[in-house]
């Protein structure tokens, strides 16, 4: 699953949120768009959009799979592992595995969303794929190779407790909150009309 989060997840989520946005402006659409409801609106509900939707698809894809886990290996091998040893947070979530994955998801989820604000935001500033695909990729990629990687917040279970990669989630997501916010700035705040 590291590597499917690591390496897909941008990729997955500039195919859904980029290409609309940058479609849209190819096509004029957006211009239609906008003389209808404004620029404002149009920037703020394609921005709500983005996350709204960026938070929904990972609870859609994941908790059923947790659900299907539960279901099927309810009366699954304990193996009474002695983990007294073990650093309290370990302890934690091993005691309580499923509040531990519905914790993992619900962080994996909000990250997606903000991430996928972020790239919303990337593609109607630059309206270009070739900008916009780099530059997102390098915003979820650069986070998964420094030393305390965010992939150590989205996987459960690790030797690693929340607080190991919290610094690098914040970073993260102030970075994803000033790309919106500069995207506003360009977009709606400073455009030429």
């Amino acid at each position: 699953m590291e590597e499917i989060i690591g390496w897909f997840l941008p990729l997955f989520l500039l195919l859904i949120f980029c290409d609309i946005f940058v479609e849209d402006f190819q096509t004029g659409v957006k211009n239609i768009l906008v003389s209808k409801v404004g620029l404002k609106k149009y920037y703020m509900s394609s921005i709500f959009f983005s996350l709204k939707s960026g938070f929904i698809l990972p609870l859609v894809s994941l908790l059923p799979n947790l659900l299907m886990v539960n279901i099927i290996f309810a009366r699954g091998i304990n193996n009474n592992t002695d983990i007294s040893g073990e650093p309290e947070f370990f302890q934690f979530c091993y005691s309580h595995m499923t509040l531990t994955n519905i914790i993992y998801i619900l962080i994996f989820a909000v990250l997606a969303s903000i991430l996928s604000g972020a790239i919303t935001s990337i593609a109607l500033m630059t309206r270009s794929r070739r900008i916009a695909y780099p530059i997102s990729v390098f915003i979820w990629t650069v986070p998964n190779f420094i030393r305390r990687s965010i992939v150590y917040s989205l996987q459960p279970f690790t030797e690693y407790d929340l607080l190991y990669s919290l610094s690098t989630v914040l970073g993260l997501i102030v970075l994803c909150i000033l790309i919106i916010v500069a995207g506003y700035l360009k977009e709606v705040k400073f455009a030429k009309v």
